[in-house]
């Protein structure tokens, strides 16, 4: 991982900017956003990704990329933060909740419902973390009437429009290292980014949007009860007849269900969490006392020879030679690079992000 670099001006706003070597970090560094989230790798063989974040008043402006993988997120945003994600550019797809989401697409995830995100191929997107405040303050001034019912729990999920994608580009102006509009007072810069929100919002197609990305309700109930269903089996292998009984749809239906859904078929889906289960307790297994076989055995591997060459597939190296790397965190890099004090203001969205 490449030690962060804060980036200013005689303002005193800063960039905060990390590289990322792999989807364990990737995972952390949306858990120090305040994420409470689980990164299943499809394929992150090759993975390379960056992170780029900036702290202004009543919201948090981060910009990430995720190049060469793939993977699902499920799991919870963070409580008292909306975030907005907002695409930049897809590899192959990106699915949300089912949804085929587009470059075009912003995303208004709601911290009250799960989140299942999959990431074909890769993603660059921008994030911009809203506090309850700025949020209801968006709402009104986007959608008028229609956003005091956001603001009642309605989830609005894609919004579309050409404004969007102008959002995108100027959003990441900000983010530039030698950017001018560094120079700004934190709350104008603050109410600029605001202002550019509401204009894009405003002027987004919801209709269009949700007509053209709701998926099957049916179909994705169907998906999430067989997931919920594997992850309370996860160390055993998955036997389809049983977990197609157990939600009360044929195998078939079950395959196209959790295909649309995900993006991929229960199987595969139950052997690579179960691949990702092992790999993550090898990292933090001490030798001395965990053995490859032990582990293997215990995330449902039997064959050693097999879940070896899966192994490497996925994370680039032999499970012998991942056991025992324990990984250093990433807020420790942070605190280095940036030379605070416990009890100080946070780079990150969960503690630094206030009204004012």
């Amino acid at each position: 991982m490449g030690v962060g670099t804060p980036f200013g001006s005689g303002s005193g706003l800063k960039v905060f900017r990390l590289d990322l070597e792999n989807i364990d970090q990737a995972q952390e560094v949306a858990v120090m956003e305040g994420w409470d989230v689980r990164f299943l790798p499809l394929s992150t063989r090759g993975y390379s990704g960056s992170y780029a974040g900036l702290h202004l008043p009543g919201l948090y402006l981060v910009q990430k990329t995720h190049c060469h993988c793939s993977f699902h997120i499920t799991g919870r945003a963070p409580a008292r933060l909306v975030p907005l994600l907002l695409p930049t550019k897809t590899s192959r797809s990106l699915r949300f909740r089912g949804r085929g989401v587009t470059e075009s697409d912003v995303l208004l995830i709601d911290p009250a419902r799960d989140v299942d995100l999959t990431i074909e191929g890769g993603l660059e997107a921008m994030i911009l973390y809203l506090t309850e405040g700025t949020y209801r303050g968006v709402l009104r001034g986007a959608f008028g009437p229609d956003g005091q019912a956001a603001e009642a729990g309605e989830a609005l999920g894609a919004l579309n429009g050409p404004g969007l994608v102008r959002l995108k580009a100027r959003l990441s102006e900000v983010l530039r290292s030698n950017s001018a509009l560094l120079k700004f007072d934190a709350h104008n810069l603050s109410r600029y980014v605001t202002s550019l929100v509401v204009a894009a919002l405003g002027g987004s197609d919801r209709d269009r949007a949700k007509a053209r990305s709701t998926p099957n309700v049916q179909k994705a109930d169907h998906a999430r009860r067989a997931r919920d269903f594997m992850e309370a089996r996860r160390h055993e292998p998955l036997d389809l007849a049983e977990l197609g009984s157990e939600v009360g749809i044929s195998v078939r239906t079950l395959q196209y269900a959790f295909q649309d859904y995900f993006g991929i078929s229960p199987g595969r889906y139950h052997m690579l969490r179960r691949l990702a289960g092992a790999h993550s307790e090898l990292k933090r297994a001490d030798p001395s006392e965990a053995s490859v076989t032990s582990i293997a055995t215990h995330w449902g591997f039997y064959h050693l020879g097999r879940f070896s060459r899966a192994h490497e597939i996925h994370f680039g190296e032999l499970p012998s030679q991942t056991l025992g790397q324990r990984q250093v965190r990433l807020f420790r890099a942070q605190k280095a690079a940036l030379g605070r004090k416990p009890g100080s203001e946070a780079a990150i969205a969960r503690s630094a992000v206030e009204d004012r």
